[in-house]
């Protein structure tokens, strides 16, 4: 529903360019707001908060939060950011 099935594997980068594209269009042509602050919320978080990987791909799990924004903002994203982090941090 928000990057559609054409799309296995979604990188970050393809999200910010599908944005960008989308700023270009007619108003009338436009994406609903919602679809386009869900998009944006995956990058925000997949880029910067829980980014893991290089290329940063957009996660089903983080897709799948980001549908229903209360979830989103319930979610504990400060402590799941801290424990990836420890999780990288090899402490000797």
């Amino acid at each position: 529903m928000l990057i559609g099935k054409d799309h296995p594997i979604v990188l970050i980068k393809d999200i910010i360019e599908w944005l960008k594209k989308e700023k270009m269009n007619p108003k009338e042509e436009k994406k609903e707001n919602w679809r386009r602050l869900c998009l944006a919320v995956i990058v925000i978080v997949e880029g910067i908060l829980i980014r893991s990987s290089q290329p940063v791909k957009a996660s089903m799990q983080v897709v799948e939060i980001v549908k229903d924004l209360e979830t989103f903002e319930a979610y504990p994203w400060g402590p799941e950011s801290f424990l990836l982090t420890m999780r990288m941090v090899k402490i000797s």
